[in-house]
């Protein structure tokens, strides 16, 4: 292999070599586990995630809601950007509707 040849390879490529880089890629590949939800059975590589989406997206209607109108969502972060791009100049916060409900439940 000459210098120009070597240039284009990546520094790991370079350091571990093409084959060993492939054999490592592919027992990645063979050892991740995948973790289907039970309610709806979409994948995810991640317990966390799968237990993220089980609380707060699988079979949930939308929690957070917007102060000003009726936009609801299943995630904060689209609550605010929502509020910065529709009611612009107004106070960016989210109302939680199910911390709400909770609240009202254990008052009454």
């Amino acid at each position: 292999m000459n210098f120009s040849e070597d240039k284009h390879r990546t520094r790991t490529q370079r350091r571990y070599g093409a084959n060993r880089l492939a054999r490592m890629a592919q027992h990645w590949q063979s050892c991740r586990q995948i973790y289907p939800c039970p309610k709806c059975g979409r994948p995810f590589e991640w317990t966390y995630n799968l237990q993220y989406h089980l609380k707060f997206a699988c079979g949930q209607s939308p929690r957070f809601n917007c102060p000003y109108c009726a936009f609801r969502t299943k995630h904060t972060s689209n609550v605010r950007a929502h509020i910065r791009r529709k009611h612009p100049g107004s106070e960016v916060y989210v109302v939680d509707v199910l911390a709400w409900q909770q609240r009202n439940a254990t008052l009454a």
